[in-house]
């Protein structure tokens, strides 16, 4: 599916919406409700990767506005210069802050929607699984469940698939997420933006000099880049939407 055309916003579960209705119309409400929802955070994380490309787009450039400035310094006067310094500095000041609000929000509400997904998935649990009560207090949890009870999978494709979104679900979204973003705790980070566009935390640690606590820097933690963990919750998706619709299709076949 396109993601980077302006305001064309994604409709992931359509088809899956259609075959519930069709299969489980007791459910289909609840479904409905819950694919609602999900539709408001796909929303959200567009938006924010859209405005966050169009400010990385803006920062590249006034990065290369000042370069060119000081190769162009001799033949400028001083006003000249000066005025030119603090445009490209407003331009880089607004372009880096929207684009770590950006960072951090694209983080937040990508958790937010995936932890939707156990919920949306609920009618399809019977077909999935020999119980149909496993835990859907987020996705974390959820994905914990399936590994903590393999003997309760029936979709060995649906746990294939999780054990796939598990790795960049857990590297490159919560634990950024939890332990810059959210859940710091002691930590210090103190945000930036590399030359290149890259989101970047400078952790900062206390150390004792001279009987007082200074900030001494310990790492640079790099944030994944949102464009490629949006085309993987994208992808996602798009399996569960193809996936499920097929299974209800054949549920139904065999049916009649």
């Amino acid at each position: 599916m396109i993601i980077d055309s302006p305001r064309l916003f994604i409709r992931p579960f359509d088809d899956l919406e259609g075959a519930v209705y069709t299969a489980f119309p007791k459910d289909y409400d609840n479904f409905r409700l819950q694919y609602g929802d999900l539709l408001y955070k796909i929303r959200y994380l567009q938006n924010i990767f859209w405005r966050f490309e169009k400010e990385q787009a803006v920062f590249k450039e006034s990065i290369n506005r000042t370069k060119e400035l000081e190769i162009q310094k001799e033949h400028l006067s001083p006003k000249e210069f000066f005025d030119a310094q603090v445009k490209v500095g407003k331009s880089l000041t607004i372009s880096t802050e929207l684009m770590n609000l950006d960072g951090d929000s694209f983080f937040i509400f990508a958790r937010i929607l995936l932890d939707r997904i156990p919920y949306l998935l609920k009618p399809f649990y019977k077909g999935i699984i020999t119980t149909n009560e496993p835990k859907t207090i987020d996705f974390k949890t959820h994905i914990e469940w399936f590994d903590k009870h393999p003997e309760c999978i029936l979709d060995t494709v649906y746990y294939d698939k999780l054990v796939s979104v598990r790795e960049w679900f857990y590297n490159e979204l919560r634990e950024p997420r939890n332990e810059v973003i959210v859940h710091p705790k002691e930590k210090h980070f103190v945000q930036g933006i590399r030359n290149n566009g890259t989101i970047t935390r400078f952790h900062y640690v206390l150390r004792k000099k001279d009987d007082q606590d200074i900030l001494v820097p310990a790492e640079t933690r790099e944030l994944p880049a949102i464009a490629s963990l949006l085309y993987k919750i994208i992808e996602f998706m798009e399996f569960l939407n193809k996936h499920f619709t097929e299974k209800l299709k054949i549920d139904n076949t065999q049916i009649n």
